[in-house]
């Protein structure tokens, strides 16, 4: 009998406090491995979807930039439209928002603007809504530059709130905008509603003075038309429209921006034979005849992560553009990572000019 109350009570003593001690301690460690297989893991999570991020980003970027880049030149392509040197308009409620030329108004499909050292590139895309931008009207009388109408030989097509290009045949050119189609021959062109493209009175015979408008002058009904510029800030990829102050996001944890023109050997091929950015005295501000030669253009994005890794993550360098190819005259171009903490990613497109293909210039 006392034998069995022994060994129940050996057999209930349960543990010692060394093994506690020891169990508590393999717990320990237990825990502290799986917080640290977490914490890398939660690491390269946060990695992985920054990566992500940033290449979604670029893609949705590239995307907005290739829409508008196909649309480069659309009713824009006749050589009269395409010879405005200076072209004047009135934007606002105020005389002094425009009564100079429009800066950065062209009717060039597409303008670069090197950033030069290595600074993001500028990219500034026009085109033209209406079909009637490659058919124009013409002048039937005399049209003063502050002109609130003008006589034309016919008006098909043409519809209210449309935007006129008035070319005088000396490089300079008006924008103007039809408010009443008046007859099958008459453009009405008040100065009402904002914004309104037409000079109140006292505008366009001020300092400078805007153009005067002849009989047999020709007028290209533009419908619409979009200038849009694409840019590199601290938002990331940013565009603004034609006379608006103010940047719109397009995509975040965009760093860099480079764009090049794909031209051919002359202004009736299609070939391209060279890939050049837009510096030195020919491509930094082409000419009409340069212009012409322009088949393609070359853009690549560069986005960056969101998260900072704790060591160097990227390389010195990013490689833009791909080893030149047969028929080509491309270069390798670098970008020096500012902080390689960071990981980055480039996307890049080819978008062809087809709007110019098209128009067959020459």
């Amino acid at each position: 009998m006392k034998g069995d109350f022994v060994s129940r009570r050996f057999r209930q003593r349960g543990l010692s406090l060394v093994e506690m001690m020891v169990a508590l301690l393999i717990g320990m460690l237990t825990v502290m491995v799986v917080v640290q297989l977490m914490s890398m893991y939660s690491g390269q999570q946060r990695s992985s979807r920054g990566v992500s991020d940033a290449q979604m980003n670029a893609l949705l970027g590239l995307h907005a930039m290739e829409q508008d880049l196909r649309l480069a030149g659309h009713g824009l392509a006749a050589n009269d439209l395409q010879n405005c040197v200076s072209t004047f308009t009135f934007y606002g409620n105020s005389a002094a928002t425009s009564a100079a030329p429009i800066a950065d108004f062209s009717t060039a499909a597409v303008s670069l603007t090197d950033g030069a050292s290595g600074a993001p590139d500028t990219l500034v895309v026009r085109f033209a809504e209406s079909v009637r931008g490659i058919r124009p009207v013409t002048l039937t009388a005399n049209a003063a530059n502050n002109a609130t109408s003008i006589s034309v030989d016919s008006t098909y097509g043409v519809l209210a709130n449309d935007l006129l290009l008035l070319v005088n045949g000396s490089n300079a050119c008006a924008l103007r905008r039809v408010t009443t189609v008046t007859s099958g021959t008459a453009l009405a062109m008040a100065s009402t509603g904002n914004p309104t493209y037409n000079p109140p009175s006292g505008v366009a015979t001020g300092t400078p003075t805007w153009p005067g408008f002849a009989n047999g002058n020709r007028v290209y009904a533009l419908g619409g038309f979009t200038l849009r510029r694409y840019a590199i800030t601290a938002a990331g990829l940013v565009a603004r429209d034609i006379h608006s102050g103010t940047d719109t996001p397009i995509a975040a944890d965009i760093v860099d921006l480079q764009a090049q023109y794909g031209v051919s050997a002359s202004s009736g091929s299609s070939l391209i034979t060279q890939w050049v950015s837009a510096t030195g005295g020919t491509w930094a501000a082409p000419t009409l005849a340069d212009r012409k030669r322009i088949r393609a253009v070359r853009i690549a994005l560069v986005a960056r992560s969101a998260e900072r890794a704790a060591g160097e993550v990227s390389p010195a360098t990013i490689e833009l553009w791909p080893q030149a190819t047969t028929g080509q005259t491309s270069e390798v171009q670098t970008f020096t990572v500012p902080d390689r903490n960071f990981r980055y990613r480039v996307l890049r497109s080819v978008i062809p000019m087809k709007n110019l293909l098209w128009a067959e210039l020459s």
